[in-house]
Formats: structure tokens, sequence, C-alpha cells
């Protein structure tokens, strides 16, 4: 008779949260490569607007995939909070606050996506104005969405807040916290294009994802050490 599975456990905490880390990852990169990717072409209005009537039903539940993604991400923040509370509680607790604001903000941003496929498909209803003008404001919106999505890594620093607990409880070894308090502070360098347009964040977050990567798989192959 097998034991039940104690999921108050640091360990099984720590591996819950690297598995909804991963199935972020996962979805991420299958929605941008294969789904975002073939559908949204960068300085093409025409194409990406006769992309989204097409394909008009795939660009949704791609929109509602990113929404589930940013309620996994809110999961995560509140397991990592469950798991490192022992270490600092008030830390924990602006970590979870940071993770949040930065969760709402996501699913805000993504109403930009609907307003360019609202666009897109019935363009027809948008009789004031010209074909020409609708693909300008189906960019627009886009456009919007990217500068949306800077906006909310500015809360990311809950990743640094996360990397202190990790290296204040020492759970994992303390280059994996420090790494991540500095990749905390990296991802934070995406929001610079909001005043900096021809900033290229590409290497911080690079640094900021690899470390992240590392940090959760070690979470799931070794556990967290307690002793």
């Amino acid at each position: 008779m097998t034991g039940k599975i104690d999921i108050e456990s640091p360990n099984t905490l720590a591996r819950i949260a690297a598995v909804l880390f991963l199935i972020v990852v996962a979805m991420g990169i299958t929605v941008e490569v294969f789904f975002l990717g073939g559908i949204l072409v960068p300085g093409d209005a025409t194409v990406t607007v006769n992309h989204l009537i097409a394909s008009e039903t795939l660009f949704r539940t791609t929109v509602f995939g990113y929404l589930i993604r940013h309620v996994l991400l809110a999961l995560l923040a509140l397991v990592t909070y469950k798991l490192f509370k022992p270490v600092d509680k008030n830390v924990a607790g602006l970590m979870v606050v940071f993770a949040l604001l930065s969760t709402a903000i996501n699913m805000l941003n993504e109403l930009n996506y609907f307003a360019a496929l609202q666009l897109a498909v019935g363009a027809d209803t948008f009789t004031a104005i010209g074909a020409g003008q609708v693909q300008d404001l189906v960019m627009f919106f886009l456009k919007m969405h990217d500068y949306g999505a800077a906006i909310p890594t500015i809360f990311s620093l809950w990743i640094a807040l996360l990397g202190y607990l990790a290296f204040k409880s020492r759970f994992v070894p303390r280059i994996l916290g420090g790494w991540m308090m500095i990749g905390g502070i990296a991802w934070t360098a995406l929001a610079i294009p909001l005043v900096s347009p021809s900033f290229d964040p590409t290497y911080f977050g690079l640094f900021a994802f690899a470390g992240e990567v590392v940090f959760y798989l070690w979470l799931l192959i070794r556990g967290v050490k307690t002793t």
C-alpha cells in the first residue's frame, strides 16, 4: 500500500513549481514559434490582416492559451511563496504582490490582440474608414501589445526576490539564488525600450531565462535541501 504524497513538503512544492515553470516555458515557445510566428508578419500589414482573417479560430485559441499561461505563472508565484515563506514571510509576500501585478497587466494586455483581431475580421463593418486604415489600426494594436508586454517586466523584480529567498534559505546552491537575483534585475531591462526604442535587451533576457531554467531544473531533479 503506497503512502500519500505530502503536498506540504518542501520537495513536493519545489517539484510542483518546477513543473509549472516548464509548462509555462513550453506553452510560450509553442505559441510564439508554431502559432503566432505563422500569423503575424512584422512590417507587412496586408499579409498579417489576411492571416488573421484566415486563422481567426487559431488566433483566438492562441490568445486564450496566453491567458492560461499567465494564470499558471500566478500559480507558480503562489507555490514558491509557500515554499520560501519560512525563510522571510515579508519578502515572500512582496514577491507574490509583484508577480500578481505582472500577471494582471499581462492579462489586460491581451485585449490588444483581441482588438487587432476584431478590426481584421470585422473590417467590412467599419464603413467610416478605408481598408488601408483598418490595416494600419491592426498593426497599431499589435505594436501596442509589444509595448504592453514590456510594462510588466518592471515587476520581474519578483524573480530577484525569489533569488534572494533561495540564496538566504540555502535550499539550493547559493550560486543559483545569486543568478536568480541578478536575472530578476536583468529582466527589468526589457522595459528599457519603452523609453529608448533602439535599445536591444535580448542578451539580458537570455541571461535571465537561462538562470531560471537552471534553477527550476535543479528543483525538479535534486529538490531542496532542508537540513
